[in-house]
């Protein structure tokens, strides 16, 4: 995308009829201008965008305004584009919204997926982390999904591919749970951005019970097994984790707390406590 394209009818939009955390957003055309142009002001732009769109994590209406622009910006960039990521990353993520519809700015951020999917196949492989980042945190279940799943396939990068898996998780959780080989790294990945108080534990064991018991990653749900720990578990899930340990010889039961290791030392897991 060609830089000036990103800032199509910049000062033909009425800002002083939004705000931000300041006010009116009149500042906000020269803000994204200097951020577009790069150079020595890009800096202090992207601090006063933060400051103004994103003020101790709270969105506004102008932030739901400014953020088509952000994204052309981001896919014109050729330096700097991992910056205005994180700052629309920022925005989607954010529940703590004031003076503007509930999800506005999300959903503003969602409906520039298509300007941000390239950046998943950006040369840099931090880019393309903070662009699946971004897309997981729109929380979209259409456009999302679809543009990480086209970009897992490719992706060779293991710290990309694991934020790919995160992101993935958000938008299309079911999908990833049912997949016996994707499944326990879907499990350990959930664990870690899930909201514990409501995150179904049942489920996520038996994702990774399935993928245990279909061999499709054993070491991998025994990690994520471990991750979940004994409390997690029903005394049937149990059951078959014993029936595991019994039938699989890769699988032995040992010691007092009947853990359970893989025999390859490359590939140990324990279970502990079941």
């Amino acid at each position: 995308m060609d830089p000036a394209d990103a800032l199509a009818n910049l000062d033909a939009r009425p800002w002083a009829s939004v705000s931000h955390a300041y006010g009116p957003a009149e500042d906000l055309p020269d803000l994204l201008r200097a951020l577009a142009e790069g150079g020595g002001d890009a800096e202090e732009a992207i601090s006063e965008l933060y400051s103004c769109i994103l003020h101790q994590g709270t969105v506004y209406a102008a932030s739901a305004d400014a953020v088509p622009y952000l994204a052309r910006i981001a896919a014109a960039a050729e330096y700097g584009a991992a910056e205005v990521l994180c700052l629309l990353g920022g925005l989607a993520e954010s529940e703590d919204e004031c003076e503007v519809a509930p999800g506005a700015v999300r959903a503003a951020v969602a409906a520039q997926i298509p300007v941000l999917k390239p950046l998943l196949a950006h040369e840099e492989a931090d880019v393309r982390s903070l662009a699946a980042w971004t897309v997981g945190h729109t929380r979209d279940t259409e456009a999302a999904p679809a543009a990480l799943r086209s970009r897992w396939v490719a992706e060779a990068d293991h710290g990309v591919r694991a934020e790919l898996l995160i992101a993935l998780g958000r938008v299309d959780q079911e999908q990833l749970l049912t997949a016996p080989e994707k499944a326990p790294a879907a499990v350990l990945a959930l664990l870690d951005v899930a909201d514990p108080d409501t995150v179904d534990l049942d489920r996520l064991v038996e994702a990774a019970l399935h993928s245990a018991e279909t061999g499709a990653d054993v070491a991998g749900a025994c990690e994520a097994l471990q991750t979940l720990g004994a409390a997690a578990l029903s005394t049937h899930q149990r059951l078959r984790v014993t029936e595991l340990a019994e039938g699989d010889r890769r699988i032995v039961g040992f010691g007092v707390a009947n853990s359970i290791v893989r025999e390859d030392e490359r590939l140990r897991a324990v279970l502990a406590g079941i």
